[in-house]
């Protein structure tokens, strides 16, 4: 059973109590992602979440944030999508706070020093040439260009190279400044925690203030382009199908996602049957929904 509270211009709070379980996962959602980005300065968004981990008011370094959760047994990570960047951690109930502590730090208290931004900015180019170095992966970012067209939603959420290199600092603290509100926050738990537990200590660690956040400009006509072939020196083709889908509350969501399992999700799957076991033809084929406040794919 979940349980659900809105702090006033705070974050909103649902939580499932697990009772006899030793581990806690919390997550923590603010709901700004690579889709509110301009073209010059698409990257943004995922910048801002690696630099948080490069120090905040409490825990001024990457070891000090790292060890804060690692030190008692946990673990914690971050991701960006187009509409929402998440981070979360899972460590001992016992240390709950310690849990809530850092991502309310992490969120709302990072330190966006310039130096962090300068060395980052090599990080990142790194990654975005590994997502290229992995055909695997970059087919997906090729779809999306394709399906999309030249917008946020078919921009890779990292950035390019020219993007990441000239984004100016005061624009990711702008970013920040911009998205990163209490209200604008939303944090799941669950474990062996009270809900009244969880919201005192969510309203203890993040704070509160409201304030507008950037609407997204409204999902091209899809799909933009119908067909993209890039050329690489691999030893395997790799090839993603897609057609426009629903969006996130659409009411027919759920029986997509039902429909989708059927189709391709595990080894009992159609897609898996019939193209691996039957045909022989590859190794791994699945497939899977992408939705947003008003368009999706499958």
């Amino acid at each position: 059973m979940f349980e659900r509270t809105a702090l006033p211009e705070g974050p909103r709070v649902i939580s499932a109590r697990l009772p006899g379980t030793r581990s806690l996962s919390v997550a923590a959602y603010v709901m700004v992602g690579s889709r509110l980005e301009s073209r010059e300065r698409s990257g943004t968004a995922h910048f801002m979440e690696h630099l948080t981990f490069k120090g905040t008011e409490a825990y001024p370094t990457t070891r000090a944030v790292s060890e804060a959760i690692e030190g008692i047994g946990g673990t914690s990570n971050a991701a960006t999508d187009r509409e929402s960047t998440v981070y979360w951690t899972r460590l001992p109930v016992r240390d709950a706070e310690r849990g809530f502590h850092v991502l309310g730090e992490l969120m709302r208290r990072p330190l966006m020093r310039a130096e962090d931004i300068a060395k980052e900015r090599d990080i990142i180019v790194e990654e975005i040439r590994s997502y290229r170095d992995d055909p695997g992966q970059y087919v997906f970012n090729v779809f999306d260009e394709t399906f999309f067209g030249d917008t946020p939603l078919g921009w890779e959420i990292a950035g390019d190279e020219t993007s990441v290199r000239s984004l100016a600092d005061d624009d990711i603290r702008a970013f920040w400044s911009a998205g990163y509100r209490p209200a604008n926050i939303v944090v799941a738990v669950a474990g062996d925690l009270s809900h009244e537990q969880a919201v005192e200590m969510v309203a203890g660690t993040f704070g509160s203030g409201n304030g507008a956040v950037p609407g997204y400009a409204a999902a091209p006509g899809l799909p933009h382009k119908r067909f993209t072939l890039l050329e690489q020196h691999t030893s395997q083709a790799h090839v993603a199908l897609g057609l426009p889908a629903l969006p996130r509350d659409h009411p027919d969501q759920w029986t997509l996602e039902l429909l989708n399992t059927v189709l391709g999700e595990g080894s009992s799957s159609r897609l898996f049957l019939r193209v691996r076991e039957e045909a022989g033809l590859a190794y791994d084929v699945h497939s899977f929904t992408s939705d947003y406040a008003d368009c999706g794919t499958l």
